[in-house]
């Protein structure tokens, strides 16, 4: 058995059927190249080899009586492929908006949580003869990175690991009973316990040492999730999920970046922030002060930097200035509090203290704390106003069989009390710019999505540039 680690954990505790905690992953392949064209066989044969490549996709979650222990991955000896791989036609003629509208439903599912926690819906009748995988992946397998890991391996088989599910930690023979998850449970608490409290106490008092250094320098510090104000994104989650997507040309955001002197993830959240402001503003919505983004970033280290499973991942957290009229004020804004939000990372060693304090987090606080942002209805606000994250994609074409991938898109999840998620996946010349929302939240995406490429044009003209031809299309 392989013991969930404390995020992936915290994951499966608080999926629920309005807080589902699958990420979303698309990959639009353009068949006009392979001889062969598209075969939904063909291409339901290249997924089950792939499958057998990582044993993982065969595992499911096993919970330890009384929740004494995190859960554990177990194998699923019944797993049948038709309960992963399902096939749809996209309906009124396979465009965008047709398109993004199936995904918000396909999306909105729980996945069965006595099945390996993921499903590939294969999409036929887009524009253009495309096809499009959706994937579902339960965030407790992995974060941004490890996915990426994976569907790489998927489509090209040279990129494939050469590993069992033994080797990884789990008997492919036969599933553990109630009484042998206890004991393992049992049996690795004390051991967790003595490993985790001791950097924990530590963590805090470096911690406190640092944030009484700062106050006395007067730098400034990132915000806390609990100053964020209410805004309309922090709600009661509800049943429906909003997508959409826009992708923008890479090199020119690249040379819009240099010429202002930020970096891509820079110019990314003040174009956010700008489409936020003009959310704010068709609604006649008050912007007295910034809002706060929760940020996820990596705390993979050299040793698994190519590994698939497990979420090395930690939050901080930055202000968005909406309340600020002029665009280069917000990018100036912007650029200082990611620099100060950096260095704070880096100082109180990457984050650390959130991510091993989920090892320690007990489920029935996790249960109880589900259950208060519920009853709170939005109005507490503990990974702050929304959710934006930048994951590096592949920077060469991907091929599925001999059928190139046209596109590449992907889209993190909604904690409770968040309605907005913003996440941005290169893929070769393309930063494309997801949108998952709850519909409450935001009803319409693509309008959304169209403030935020305004934000985009409103830079590239204040920088002067040439603008690049528009990407469009499924």
């Amino acid at each position: 058995m392989r013991r969930l680690d404390g995020p992936g954990a915290f994951l499966v505790r608080s999926d629920r059927s309005r807080a589902y905690q699958h990420t979303l992953k698309i990959a639009l392949i353009d068949f006009s190249r392979d001889p062969a064209g598209y075969r939904y066989e063909n291409l339901l044969g290249q997924i089950q080899e792939g499958i057998e490549a990582y044993p993982h996709l065969k595992w499911k979650v096993a919970t330890v009586p009384l929740g004494l222990s995190h859960p554990f991955w177990v194998q699923d000896l019944d797993f049948d492929i038709s309960h992963h791989v399902r096939r749809i036609a996209c309906p009124a003629g396979g465009d965008k908006s047709a398109f993004c509208a199936l995904v918000s439903e396909l999306y909105a599912q729980q996945l069965p949580r006595d099945l390996p926690l993921w499903i590939v819906w294969i999409v036929e009748g887009l524009e253009n003869g495309e096809v499009a995988m959706v994937a579902m992946f339960h965030h407790a397998y992995s974060d941004g990175v490890g996915v990426s890991i994976m569907l790489e391996g998927l489509a090209n088989p040279q990129k494939r690991p050469n590993v069992t599910s033994e080797q990884l930690g789990v008997d492919s023979r036969r599933e553990p009973g109630s009484l042998s998850l206890l004991l393992h449970g049992l049996v690795g608490l004390p051991l967790l316990f003595l490993r985790e409290i001791p950097y924990l106490v530590r963590h805090q008092f470096r911690s406190r040492k640092l944030r009484r250094a700062y106050l006395e320098s007067g730098q400034d510090m990132p915000p806390r999730a609990s100053s964020a104000p209410d805004s309309p994104f922090n709600v009661a989650l509800s049943h429906r999920r909003t997508f959409f997507y826009a992708s923008v040309d890479l090199p020119e955001l690249k040379a819009i970046g240099k010429h202002f002197g930020v970096t891509i993830n820079d110019l990314l959240v003040a174009a956010v922030c700008g489409a936020v402001r003009r959310f704010y503003l068709a609604r006649a919505l008050p912007m007295e002060r910034a809002l706060v983004a929760s940020v996820p970033f990596s705390m993979r280290k050299e040793a698994n930097k190519r590994d698939f499973i497990g979420n090395y991942i930690a939050n901080s957290w930055l202000s968005l200035p909406i309340h600020l009229a002029e665009p280069l004020a917000r990018l100036k804004y912007v650029q200082q509090s990611a620099r100060s939000m950096k260095a704070y990372v880096e100082a109180t060693d990457g984050g650390g203290m959130s991510y091993r304090a989920m090892e320690l987090i007990p489920p029935l606080l996790v249960d109880f704390a589900s259950w208060l942002l519920r009853r709170r209805r939005g109005r507490l606000h503990p990974f702050g106003n929304l959710a934006i994250s930048n994951v590096p994609g592949p920077k060469a074409h991907m091929y599925v069989g001999k059928a190139r991938v046209a596109n590449w898109l992907s889209s993190g999840h909604l904690p409770e009390s968040i309605g907005l998620n913003i996440t941005a996946w290169s893929y070769v010349d393309r930063l494309n710019v997801c949108l998952m929302a709850d519909r409450v939240a935001v009803p319409d995406g693509q309008q959304f999505m169209a403030y935020l490429e305004a934000s985009i044009r409103e830079y590239l003209e204040l920088a002067d540039l040439p603008e690049s031809p528009a990407r469009d299309g499924p």
